[in-house]
């Protein structure tokens, strides 16, 4: 009995024992390191989803898409003739949102209005910084206008809808779906429908359309910063692009053509 009263008297004293500043500390350090090993994991993770929902979007794109051409016989302009600089009403986002589940009816109250609905759902990259007022004219994606390709590479049939000075290769068309390019261009090669870029993450100085590889970002010359660079390529310095046979996969810098295709 003796004995067994001393051991009770120990594991008392043991269980009213304090942990010491030392010992806690090497707590908190303990924590600190794991969360340290854990945080790139879960900011990885993050970027990933981010990275999916994208891809996902252009693809919702890409069947808005293939459903106007079957109501039109072709694809949206990335501008309309009539295209509204100030509003911005009358371009491909505007006119695709009907087959994406968007509102495009009614009229937007103001600017503000305006830039927020184009810049929702389906339209608006999760990767992209948030919108604000110095940012209105960022667009999440941006369309190809095929002005370069039917200028030197004979894409089409590709109806012209805006040009200026009656340059094609600045111009803007609306192909066909079975549009495709039938001159080499001086490359030694036709560019595949796979291969020719239709939406992609554009970079800040391309607005609902894209002219050749400058405007997508693809030489590190093009861009001006360091935040441009970042803002087209937002996907772990990849970029998503939804291509002319509506197939969506990512590229790097510097793969795509200044003509607007994946270089060979």
């Amino acid at each position: 009995m003796k004995k067994f009263h001393k051991r009770t008297t120990k594991v008392g004293i043991m269980k009213n024992h304090l942990f010491t500043l030392i010992e806690l500390l090497v707590v908190i350090a303990i924590i600190a390191i794991l969360a340290s090993m854990l945080l790139p994991s879960l900011n990885k993770a993050r970027a990933m989803a981010m990275k999916t929902k994208c891809t996902g979007n252009l693809k919702q794109i890409g069947t808005g898409l293939a459903l106007y051409a079957d109501d039109y016989k072709h694809y949206p302009p990335s501008k309309t003739p009539d295209f509204e600089p100030w509003t911005n009403r009358n371009n491909w986002h505007w006119l695709v949102m009907p087959y994406i589940g968007m509102d495009a009816a009614t009229r937007p109250k103001d600017w503000d209005d305006l830039a927020k609905r184009r810049e929702s759902g389906p339209l608006l990259c999760p990767s992209r910084p948030s919108v604000n007022r110095e940012t209105r004219d960022w667009y999440s994606y941006s369309m190809f206008g095929f002005g370069p390709l039917v200028a030197w590479f004979g894409f089409g049939p590709a109806p012209m809808t805006k040009g200026e000075n009656d340059k094609p290769s600045i111009a803007s068309f609306c192909p066909l779906p079975t549009s495709k390019a039938t001159k080499t261009g001086g490359t030694g090669f036709l560019p595949k429908n796979s291969t020719i870029a239709f939406i992609s993450e554009a970079t800040q100085n391309a607005d609902s359309a894209f002219q050749g590889g400058a405007q997508l970002g693809n030489e590190l010359g093009n861009i001006t910063d360091k935040a441009t660079y970042e803002y087209s390529y937002r996907h772990n310095n990849r970029k998503n692009v939804l291509w002319f046979d509506l197939h969506v996969s990512d590229v790097g810098l510097n793969q795509i053509h200044n003509s607007g295709f994946l270089k060979q």
